[in-house]
């Protein structure tokens, strides 16, 4: 049996299976999967993520707008060449929940009836864990895991590999899963750096009055619906983002080096986690585009989030990074292409965008 939001492989072979035998439509009529056929014929697309592609546009053609349908398949082939599958199954639930607002809710009623968490010990005495959760009930957990996890890693950058702490980032989260559930017991011994971490909530402001569409949890993939973050956001550190809806100053110029709480929370919004390889917020860190002992301020123009691997990488190999209009652009060096064509990077590089936007632009 599929997982709810997983795709159905079996109804993605059967279409593969009718483009590679030259399934022709009748001519009055669009021929179906028509920019993924192209795709598959000129091998610029693989199996693997044509089944992504082919078992989302399957489940939601029924209730899904036509011109929103085809426009979402052709995003979808568009994207899939640069994205890892990961990205691409995210990318095309994000889609699904445009294109069939009722799945958001059935999904999450689904998750949720099958939420649960085991736990027994084995023969030597170790205790097995074993669990499935929904994103509202994940979202805490994981928020305050992985902030315990990328403290660790980044408090032990550069040292001495013979000091440096020798556990697998799966020993980690073990350990700092243990960690919270001590401090959850009273414990007083035990310091976290868990006061720093928000799970953040994203959705329009017309979304949240009207009570339709969906909204996405940072670090997750799963889009959930208004309702659910009505009911998150009664939970301390748990916000809906409304950036600048408290009067914060997003933009604090050379007032101090560190970009603060607000700022980081506007980063995250708009690049997403790392702007360059698409990490989640808590495993990155806000870094100065113009770094600061070059002159360079603090706020949203030049700063932006990147994982440790990805600033190592961009400035080992010398990219040149920019904000233009809210959007984040990285341009490569000479030697990755000589015609040095900008990327985009950020939430607008991974992020589906909204449906529609294209065909309201050519109407107006």
């Amino acid at each position: 049996m599929n997982r709810p939001g997983s795709p159905d492989l079996a109804t993605a072979s059967d279409a593969l299976e009718n483009l590679a035998d030259g399934d022709v439509p009748e001519q009055s009529q669009p021929p179906r999967f028509r920019f993924l056929r192209s795709a598959l014929f000129a091998g610029e697309i693989h199996t693997d993520a044509s089944n992504i592609i082919i078992a989302m546009l399957d489940r939601t053609e029924p209730v899904a707008d036509p011109s929103l349908w085809v426009e979402a398949e052709r995003r979808l082939v568009n994207c899939a060449p640069t994205m890892t599958l990961e990205n691409l199954s995210k990318f095309a639930r994000q889609l699904e929940a445009q294109l069939d607002t009722r799945s958001v809710v059935k999904t999450e009623e689904l998750l949720k009836q099958d939420r649960y968490l085991t736990m027994t010990e084995d023969r030597a005495g170790a205790i097995n864990i074993r669990g499935r959760l929904d994103p509202e009930t994940a979202a805490p957990i994981k928020a305050a895991v992985d902030s315990l996890v990328a403290s660790t890693l980044h408090r032990t950058r550069g040292q001495d590999p013979k000091r440096s702490d020798q556990r697998e980032p799966a020993q980690m989260r073990a350990d700092a899963l243990a960690e919270i559930c001590r401090h959850a017991l009273g414990c007083t011994q035990t310091s976290t750096t868990l006061a720093k971490t928000t799970v953040v909530v994203r959705l329009t402001l017309s979304d949240l009055q009207s009570g339709a569409g969906s909204a996405q949890i940072d670090g997750l993939s799963q889009p959930v619906s208004v309702a659910t973050v009505r009911r998150m956001a009664a939970d301390a550190e748990i916000i809906p983002l409304v950036l600048g809806g408290e009067g914060e100053v997003l933009d604090v110029g050379r007032a101090r080096r560190p970009f603060n709480k607000a700022q980081r929370i506007a980063l995250g919004e708009r690049d997403g986690g790392c702007a360059w390889c698409g990490a989640p917020p808590s495993f990155t860190e806000a870094h100065h585009i113009t770094w600061w002992r070059n002159g360079g301020t603090t706020d949203l123009n030049n700063g932006l989030l990147l994982c440790v691997a990805c600033h190592h990488r961009i400035h080992r190999d010398d990219w040149e990074i920019s904000v233009k209009n809210g959007e984040v652009w990285f341009t490569p060096p000479k030697h990755v292409d000589p015609a040095r064509q900008p990327r985009i990077g950020g939430r607008k590089h991974f992020d589906a965008p909204e449906l529609g936007e294209e065909l309201l632009m050519e109407a107006t």
